[in-house]
This record gives structure tokens, sequence and C-alpha cells, in this order.
């Protein structure tokens, strides 16, 4: 896949590498009502603007609910203590 192309899934990096313009950052961090904090992060790596690798730390598999074919495309699918960007939608 091009830049574009991941950009285009992913949206844009939260993080930019000012030393190495070829790795991009997504991270998420999620704090409970419990306290307890979740941490997920999703490292790409480019040569010559095409996907050459991933990392991942966390839990970054799709949860059964994401790969529900049958779950609501809207705000009803949303739990408790997820958090959830303007750019997914969710009926907001």
């Amino acid at each position: 896949m091009s830049r574009q192309q991941v950009q285009q899934v992913m949206g844009s990096p939260l993080l930019d590498d000012p030393f190495d313009a070829s790795v991009w950052d997504y991270v998420y961090r999620l704090k409970t009502a419990e306290g307890e904090v979740i941490r997920k992060r999703v490292t790409l790596n480019f040569d010559n603007n095409q996907l050459a690798g991933i990392e991942k730390s966390g839990n970054i598999d799709a949860s059964e609910r994401a790969s529900d074919k049958g779950a609501p495309a809207s705000g009803a699918a949303i739990q408790p203590g997820e958090v959830v960007s303007p750019d997914q939608g969710g009926g907001y």
C-alpha cells in the first residue's frame, strides 16, 4: 500500500517522527472507570512510499463486536468506556 492509501484507511498518524519520515505511529490510550489504563500502538514503516512493515503493541486484534456483521452501525454499538473519533461517524 502507498502512504496515501494507508492514510485513507487509518487517517493521519498521531505522531510524526521528526528524525525518520518513513515511520508513522498511531497511539490509543484509554483510562477505564476502574482506573485501568489500556494502551495500544501501531507503528507503520515505509520504504519508497510503500508500506514495508507493521509493528504493534497491545491487543490490536478486532473485537468480536467489531467483526460481528449483525452489530448496528450507530452509536448503539458503542460500549461504555469506548472512545470514538469524529471521523468514525457512529450517528453523532
